[in-house]
């Protein structure tokens, strides 16, 4: 089965030595396209850390990360859109507004 994410045995850990704990210990996710999926759990169950990593802004201790059928490389951001943690957002805009604030500041034309 081709799936659009896969990760395998991903894992995260923060620090060195016996002070070393597991941020995310073995994960495996296996999702097609067009899927929607969900990560739930309490604070510091690593969810934000799973996505960062899938997102690139955190390197795994482990495991590897495959995007459309191949090993995640940086050039697979450009398909992937993603919001982690809480939306920096400005309340008197709309949602559209928003948005290109956004684009204009990441240099992306408005038809992105």
């Amino acid at each position: 089965m081709d799936y659009m994410l896969e990760t395998r045995g991903l894992t995260k850990r923060f620090g060195r030595g016996d002070q070393a704990q597991d941020a995310v210990a073995d994960v495996s996710l296996h999702i097609r396209e067009g899927e929607v999926y969900g990560l739930l759990g309490p604070n510091g169950a690593g969810k934000s850390t799973t996505l960062k990593m899938i997102c690139g802004m955190l390197r795994p201790t482990a495991g590897e990360i495959l995007f459309a059928g191949h090993a995640w490389r940086r050039e697979d951001l450009y398909a992937i859109g993603s919001l982690i943690e809480e939306a920096p957002l400005y309340p008197n805009l709309t949602a559209r507004e928003n948005l290109r604030v956004r684009t204009t500041l990441l240099g992306l034309p408005e038809s992105r």
